[in-house]
């Protein structure tokens, strides 16, 4: 027993000073790739099983500290993820595979049979979760389920976060923000602009959009809300007021309650601003098209104005309203009227300043007078720049009293050009089309475009390219992976 004992000996002495070593049941030569060689069909190999306590401490080993030594963890060590295989690298312990799913981690290129309803990408504990590209930090999940989108090198971890001035964690959705552009935007086109969110579709569906609002049933509510820095001036999409009336779009550009109103009563706010090379808009409702309310001038036109209907006042006598008329021509005239006295059979009445300074010079106006009191009648003597005499027929020398009115062409009236198709039966009936409730599946709305010289209402205007065309996004393919 001893020379048996003896020979094990030397032989486990030879096998250990070999250049590798092979350790096997069959007697079988290890390979030469290799420094340990462990070849068997049913066993494994077991490395020492530590209890961790804390990814940055060593202990409970000891010895000299090597990076790359393995050990697996019995407990769950503090930064860790749970029990299983750590490496020390160095300064720390680190996981060696997904300790709470084993053999099953998340592969950059792409993981087969991941369950919807268990698998995951985050954490499993109430921290936030970080994205980073480039070692910059670039979007941050909340533990509340708040989403943060950065595109530059905006500070965001899981105890600090710089956002846009109102922006707080559990507020929003989804917050993306674009830190400042390295340079100006050169035009409005996506190609050309800063942005914080393109929102583009391609293909020809119907009824598809960009972007989708929809708000809550809260009264103050929107589907879409943009603003300026102070939050003064803002617009909507799908607002419901404070009253719970609902507006397609609804703006807001006066000062808030507070400190927020300027000195001396000032104003600069403007509710909505609109432009185009066509027609700069187009209101049209089943009940009342629109209404104007301004403390100083409820509504202003820079330009020729048509109706089609008539047009109506509402005077107010301080105990009833009435509905009175506008006086209609068919040429643009000035009217003026009053009433005087003759003295000793004539009198001569002077025209108000706005009537000289809106007729036109080169037609004379026509007057017509009318005695309120016994005389021998009364014609117009002349008619001066200024004004015109009356005189009393027969030299009259009474003192009766006179009504007159003075009708002039305006000055601007050989500037008159009314555009031919405006007088066209089927005008209107074009116009009605062009805005339609788009609700109603069963309308379509016509067609309206200026092609230089008239409306055309027949056909779709041609087709213009947008600035920055909405593609179908191609996958593009890294062949070095």
């Amino acid at each position: 027993m001893k020379n048996i004992f003896i020979i094990l000996i030397f032989v486990s002495t030879t096998h250990l000073f070999s250049q590798n070593v092979g350790i096997n049941s069959t007697g079988a030569a290890p390979r030469n790739c290799a420094m340990l060689d462990i070849l068997a069909t049913d066993k494994g190999l077991l490395v020492p099983q530590v209890a961790l306590t804390n990814v940055a401490t060593y202990l409970p080993l000891t010895g000299t500290a090597v990076a790359g030594l393995l050990v697996y963890s019995t407990a769950a060590p503090t930064g860790g993820n749970g029990t299983g295989y750590y490496y020390w690298t160095g300064a720390v312990w680190a996981n060696l595979i997904d300790n709470v799913a084993p053999g099953n981690p998340w592969y950059v290129g792409g993981n087969a049979g991941a369950a919807a309803t268990t698998d995951y990408i985050g954490t499993s504990d109430n921290n936030n979760f970080r994205i980073k590209t480039n070692a910059i930090s670039r979007a941050f999940y909340y533990n509340d389920g708040t989403y943060y989108h950065t595109s530059g090198s905006t500070t965001i971890d899981n105890a600090t976060v710089v956002a846009p001035t109102n922006m707080s964690a559990g507020v929003g959705g989804a917050w993306i923000y674009n830190t400042a552009p390295a340079a100006n935007g050169t035009g409005y086109g996506a190609p050309n602009a800063n942005y914080g969110i393109l929102a583009a579709m391609y293909g020809t569906r119907n009824y598809s959009s960009a972007l989708l609002g929809q708000p809550g049933t809260g009264t103050r509510s929107a589907g879409v809300f943009g603003f300026d820095g102070s939050i003064t001036n803002w617009g909507t999409l799908g607002y419901r007021t404070s009253g719970s009336t609902y507006f397609g779009a609804y703006f807001n550009a006066g000062s808030s309650t507070g400190t927020g109103f300027l000195t001396s009563n000032m104003r600069k706010g403007m509710g909505m601003g609109c432009y185009s090379d066509f027609v700069g808009a187009i209101v049209k409702a089943d009940v009342i098209g629109q209404v104007n309310i301004g403390g100083l001038i409820a509504s202003y036109n820079l330009g020729n104005e048509y109706t089609s209907g008539y047009k109506a006042d509402i005077i107010d006598n301080g105990s009833k309203r009435t509905v009175v008329f506008s006086n209609t021509s068919s040429e643009l005239k000035v009217y003026s009227d009053g009433t005087t006295q003759l003295k000793n059979g004539k009198v001569f009445i002077s025209f108000d300043e706005s009537f000289t300074n809106t007729i036109d010079k080169d037609k004379m106006p026509t007057i017509t007078v009318s005695p309120m009191g016994e005389c021998n009648g009364l014609y117009i003597m002349s008619i001066e720049k200024n004004g015109f005499w009356i005189k009393e027929l027969n030299n009259g020398t009474s003192n009766a009293n006179i009504a007159w009115i003075a009708i002039g062409k305006r000055v601007d009236q050989k500037n008159v050009d009314v555009p031919e198709q405006i007088l066209e039966k089927t005008f209107d009936a074009n116009l009605n089309k062009v805005v339609i409730n788009e609700n109603i599946n069963s309308n379509t709305s016509g067609y309206m475009w200026w092609d230089g010289s008239k409306f055309v209402f027949d056909k779709p205007a041609p087709e213009t390219k947008p600035l920055f065309e909405a593609k179908k996004p191609s996958v593009m393919l890294d062949e070095k992976r």
